[in-house]
């Protein structure tokens, strides 16, 4: 690879310089003024080409890092591209394969430092949620279930007795919310849900199978039941503890119908 890359003010002025030359004066015929825009065309992609490149060497390598003087960079593509380059073929190589060494190094440097600012802040997610569960705990009608699955009961069921297993499919309306009080999803102002018992997160899956027709549960689901160390992207953080009132409407109710 011997493409090297140039500095904005080089482009702009070569580019405004070659856009001025190409200008139809008053005598241009028609043919002449198409021939004109489709010039006018490749160099404004040929521009966009340079503004990028030299787009890539502002943001990721005009650093300290790598000290790079942007008149060199102008100066070895203006060479290359009209073919009077000051170094040769294997000086090229060579330099760029150093090149190539340092930004490795570079991005393997940065790729720890945003691994260990990771590592710190789920250590502060995973505290925070388990602080919440621990106090919430405490409180009036919560049950803990082996697995850290938190329950109580909102609205118990007028007849008991009627619980979904694992291979049902229930209809419920539901809201979501994190621990500081965030709503992410809710149905209740849409229709209820069909949910596969066995198709959800762990602690739905744990939390559907107590309830009754008819009742109304709250969840409080730890991280490892719920989305994990990922959680979900825009919606759910990562090591999220997740609070849900879920209320069963009915189970396989397409199998009733039938």
């Amino acid at each position: 690879m011997r493409h090297l890359i140039f500095k904005n003010s080089v482009i702009i002025v070569a580019a405004v310089g070659f856009l001025s030359a190409c200008q139809p004066d008053s005598t241009t015929t028609g043919q002449q003024a198409v021939k004109t825009e489709a010039v006018k065309e490749q160099d404004k992609m040929g521009y966009a080409l340079g503004a990028k490149m030299a787009g890539f060497i502002r943001t990721d390598i005009s650093n300290d890092a790598f000290n790079i003087n942007n008149a060199s960079v102008a100066q070895g593509f203006s060479d290359e591209l009209n073919n009077n380059s000051q170094m040769t073929a294997e000086e090229i190589t060579k330099e760029f394969a150093a090149f190539q060494q340092k930004m490795q190094a570079y991005q393997q440097q940065k790729a720890a430092v945003a691994r260990e600012k990771q590592v710190g802040e789920d250590k502060d997610l995973i505290a925070k949620g388990d602080a919440f569960i621990a106090e919430n705990a405490k409180k009036e009608g919560v049950i803990t279930t082996k697995s850290g699955l938190q329950y109580k009961v909102l609205t118990a069921a007028k007849k008991s007795g009627v619980k979904a297993k694992l291979t049902d499919t229930v209809k419920v309306h539901y809201t979501g919310s994190l621990i500081d009080g965030t709503v992410f999803d809710s149905s209740v102002e849409r229709d209820p849900l069909l949910i596969p018992v066995n198709r959800v997160i762990p602690g739905w899956t744990e939390g559907l199978q107590l309830m009754d027709i008819g009742s109304k549960y709250q969840f409080v689901i730890p991280w490892k039941l719920a989305y994990g160390e990922q959680g979900r992207p825009g919606s759910i953080p990562r090591h999220a503890v997740l609070l849900f009132d879920v209320e069963l409407i009915a189970i396989n109710p397409e199998q009733e119908k039938k």
